[in-house]
């Protein structure tokens, strides 16, 4: 984005701030994650945050910096089980409730607090590599994908 009034908004922190605090889901994963509270709402985390999304390059480095600090925690003893935890208690939630935002925003509604719980499921999933049946739309839904991801982290647990 290169319109000036976009830039001179996402630059300011208290901003920032404020709409992170607007969403219910976001704003329970800080009130039950303090650490993360106090990382969110540091204003030069923001910034740097806010740099990154207009300098690819900014944004490759902290991308790579944040993957080998997960190789190095999940080479420790119980660095798995920690990221595991930190999945499911931050990343996860917040996906759910932006898909239940994205689901209820295409269907007229206002997408805030309409994210379903996910519940366990006996039915099995869809095979990724068939090929679609005439008139299915073809290849895995969201809802499909995020029970493979979770199904994912639970086998790679198990091992």
């Amino acid at each position: 984005m290169d319109n000036p009034m976009m830039d001179a908004l996402l630059s300011d922190s208290t901003f920032i701030r404020s709409i992170m605090m607007a969403n219910p889901a976001t704003r329970r994963i800080i009130e039950e994650n303090p650490e993360l509270g106090a990382a969110l709402t540091n204003p030069e985390t923001l910034r740097t945050m806010m740099r990154a999304r207009g300098n690819p390059a900014m944004m490759r480095e902290m991308q790579r910096q944040n993957d080998m600090a997960m190789r190095h925690i999940s080479a420790l003893p119980g660095g798995f089980d920690a990221l595991r935890r930190a999945y499911e208690t931050v990343q996860a939630p917040l996906e759910e409730s932006l898909l239940g935002a994205a689901a209820a925003s295409s269907e007229g509604g206002t997408g805030i607090g309409s994210a379903a719980p996910a519940t366990p499921s006996s039915e099995p999933m869809p095979n990724p590599w068939a090929r679609p049946s005439p008139g299915s739309g073809g290849g895995m839904g969201r809802g499909a994908a995020a029970a493979a991801r979770r199904a994912w982290i639970i086998a790679a647990d198990a091992s």
